[in-house]
């Protein structure tokens, strides 16, 4: 294929520690893209673009590094092999972000970017980074375009439900799904149905 031809040159004009650190980042925005539903096609497409270039990588490491991406490239297939039923099920897309996080981490630390800073390229430059700046946007409503290796472009709105409800990170760890939410929320509305009736409500 033509296009897939034109995207291997020129991902291979990089050196092998920024292919590396490019794979780190697919694996980056599939764990930021995991937050809702309706982000299916885009992390389903970083999944198959890291397997690229995990396929045009591989050769050129040795060791541990080599041995790393063949295990990736085999969690990568196994994701894809049950996709549709990971990411309509909330726990299990929560734990391929979750995992997603964890190569990344690995990759990065096994590529020495985040110890050779002299190394990285101004692209990969994230001091001048504002932590939480799209916070808000997210929360209100945002574009996103999918650039594909054919050169074709989607881009998809994304709105937030009507009915949709945001949890804080340190309250969503203890629910893995939307039916515990609303069963822990029924059991207070009960708690708080008994305290608030009179002893004449109760006769």
């Amino acid at each position: 294929m033509k296009n897939r031809t034109e995207l291997r040159k020129r991902y291979l004009r990089d050196d092998l520690q920024i292919r590396v650190g490019g794979i780190a980042a697919n694996l980056a925005r599939v764990h930021s893209f995991s937050d809702h539903p309706r982000h299916s096609d885009i992390v389903e497409n970083l999944l198959a673009e890291s397997k690229f270039f995990i396929e045009w990588t591989a050769p050129d490491t040795e060791g541990p590094l080599q041995h790393a991406l063949v295990e990736l490239q085999l969690q990568l297939a196994r994701w894809q092999y049950r996709w549709s039923d990971i990411w309509t099920d909330l726990k299990q897309r929560t734990n391929v972000a979750q995992d997603a996080q964890i190569w990344s981490q690995r990759l990065l630390e096994m590529s020495d970017l985040l110890d050779s800073e002299e190394d990285i390229r101004s692209e990969y430059d994230f001091s001048g980074g504002v932590r939480g700046k799209n916070h808000q946007a997210f929360r209100d409503g945002y574009t996103t375009t999918i650039y594909h290796a054919d050169d074709t472009t989607i881009v998809e709105e994304f709105k937030p439900e009507e009915d949709m409800v945001r949890l804080e990170p340190d309250v969503l760890e203890f629910f893995s799904d939307s039916e515990s939410v609303n069963n822990a929320l029924r059991g207070l509305i009960a708690s708080l149905s008994r305290q608030t009736k009179t002893p004449e409500d109760i006769e």
